[in-house]
């Protein structure tokens, strides 16, 4: 049997506890910052969000449900979807359809807390964004084909992440010509 002298033992065990912290905060980061577990990446995609292509006929999908109809676009939500974004805990999430073609996903959150939260996943995605109004809490990133704007009132405490496949946008949003409103 080997004799332990004891600045080994004890040198031994200070980097034990520091392989266990190290193990501890990359169990944290993996299981827990992903909120969805889909990761960052996975949520907004280039081709859609949370694996939902954009442009798909969401009536015709047997993970969604459909929820209501506006004037130009139809509501849905999905079956076992997780009311996260990272760790920011949602109120309501919803996919919208132009025309029977998925391009609109609609996130509802409460409190400044879930905001920061929401906000960090689309800094770590989207990078940095624009500021349409300084006096205001909300940002705006662009990224290929895609937008994500990040709106904020703080007087009710609520807020409102808009995603969009942008060709499709600006076929469901037209302009109001000069002299009309609706």
């Amino acid at each position: 049997m080997q004799r332990q002298f004891p600045d080994q033992d004890d040198a031994s065990k200070l980097k034990a506890e520091k392989i266990t912290l190290y193990l501890k905060a990359l169990v944290f980061f993996f299981f827990f910052a992903g909120g969805s577990g889909l990761g960052f990446g996975q949520e907004f995609a280039a081709n859609g969000f949370r694996g939902v292509p954009w442009k798909s006929d969401l009536s015709r999908r047997k993970d969604m449900i459909f929820h209501e109809k506006s004037k130009r676009t139809a509501y849905f939500t999905r079956r076992g979807e997780s009311l996260r974004l990272g760790n920011g805990e949602l109120v309501n999430l919803y996919y919208g359809a132009y025309q029977g073609q998925f391009y609109l996903v609609l996130a509802q959150f409460q409190g400044s807390n879930d905001r920061e939260k929401i906000k960090f996943v689309l800094f770590k995605e989207f990078g940095k964004p624009y500021k349409p109004d300084e006096e205001r809490l909300d940002y705006v990133w662009t990224k290929g084909d895609t937008t994500a704007t990040l709106m904020y009132d703080n007087g009710t405490k609520t807020g409102t992440l808009i995603y969009t496949y942008d060709p499709l946008d600006r076929e469901a949003s037209p302009s109001i010509p000069k002299g009309k409103t609706e």
